[in-house]
């Protein structure tokens, strides 16, 4: 039992088709219903890490870019544009696909700002201002207050984007 430990690499190796089971994939999925649904052009984030990775892609990355269509057992988007490069066109087989996420806009990071500066402003006057003043709390006060401004300003500046999960139910019989 001391060596079980170096049969999880092994089995995970020999056993790419687990996670399709688990979720109740078929070799085979037809698309689900929530891809189809989808309006052609919707910015997505696709989680695809048993994708073939010879073409250099790190399979742990997900894809992102604009939905094309959603054929039978394939998802088609254009992803990999930049100003330079045209995108291209990427077809995912279904049951590569652990999950799809689609864009629902960015948003800023003031709240988080302000709370890691206030943090690290009250902080950093503890330390300057020596223990036995009697103004040591007023130079905290004072410089949580500022790391609140600061770290509000900064934060909002900082957008991130927001995704929302599209669930992956399997698509109804016809």
């Amino acid at each position: 039992m001391k060596r079980a430990w170096i049969l999880i690499p092994v089995l995970s190796v020999l056993t790419p088709a687990i996670p399709n089971a688990a979720y109740g994939r078929e070799a085979v999925a037809s698309a689900p219903d929530n891809l189809t649904t989808l309006p052609a052009g919707t910015r997505i984030r696709v989680d695809a890490p048993r994708l073939d990775s010879s073409q250099g892609r790190n399979p742990w990355v997900p894809i992102v870019g604009t939905f094309a269509r959603v054929r039978r057992d394939t998802l088609e988007m254009q992803a990999g544009a930049t100003r330079q490069v045209q995108a291209s066109l990427v077809a995912i087989p279904i049951t590569s696909i652990d999950g799809v996420e689609r864009w629902t806009g960015r948003k800023g990071n003031g709240r988080l700002g302000m709370v890691i500066g206030l943090v690290l402003g009250a902080g950093v006057a503890a330390l300057v201002t020596p223990t036995e003043s009697p103004e040591n709390g007023y130079a905290v006060a004072a410089g949580g207050l500022g790391g609140i401004l600061w770290g509000g300003l900064i934060g909002s500046v900082i957008k991130t984007n927001r995704w929302k999960e599209v669930p992956l139910t399997p698509a109804t019989p016809e």
